[in-house]
C-alpha cells in the first residue's frame, strides 16, 4: 500500500482551520463543487465534483478540533477505501496541518497526480483561510 503526505503551516488559528476542512462552506471553497455532511463519528459526506464524481465518505475518525478523517465509500476505484486524514495543533497564530491519504492499493498513475493534486488543493486551502481567496472550481480543476 502507498500513502501520501502533505505538511503546511497555515496563519489562522485551529477551529477556523477545522472548520475549513469539514463545513460544506469551507470544502466548496477550496476543494469540492458541492458537498454535505456533518463532522460526527460515522457521519456520511457527499463530496460531489461533477455527474461523474459524486463521492460519499464516512467520517471514520474525530477529535474536535485535532483530527478529522474519512473513508472514501463512493468514489473511482482507486480512491475506494482509502482514508483522508487531517491532523491538527496549534503553535501561537498558527495552525499545521499534517495530511495523509492512506491506504493506496499501488503507485499509479492517478496515486501519482493525485498527490500533486492534494498539495494544489491543500495551497488552495491555506490562500481561503489566510486571505479568503476563492477560486472559482473551473479555474481549480484546470490548475
Amino acid at each position: 500500500m502507498a500513502d501520501i503526505y502533505h505538511d503546511l503551516w497555515i496563519k489562522r488559528d485551529i477551529g477556523s482551520v477545522f472548520k475549513g476542512i469539514t463545513s460544506r462552506p469551507g470544502l466548496d471553497h477550496w476543494w469540492t463543487l458541492s458537498s454535505e455532511g456533518e463532522p460526527a463519528e460515522g457521519a456520511k459526506y457527499r463530496l460531489y465534483f461533477g455527474p461523474d464524481y459524486d463521492w460519499e465518505a464516512i467520517v471514520s475518525a474525530i477529535k474536535v478540533p485535532e483530527l478529522f478523517e474519512w473513508t472514501l465509500t463512493k468514489s473511482d476505484k482507486d480512491w475506494e477505501k482509502t482514508k483522508i486524514r487531517f491532523k491538527l495543533s496549534s503553535d501561537g497564530p498558527f495552525t499545521k496541518v499534517s495530511f495523509v491519504h492512506s491506504g493506496w492499493l499501488s503507485v499509479n498513475d492517478h496515486y501519482k497526480r493525485s498527490s500533486y493534486c492534494w498539495a494544489m488543493y491543500l495551497r488552495a486551502l491555506k490562500n481561503y483561510l489566510e486571505n479568503g481567496e476563492i477560486v472559482p472550481y473551473a479555474i481549480r480543476t484546470a490548475l
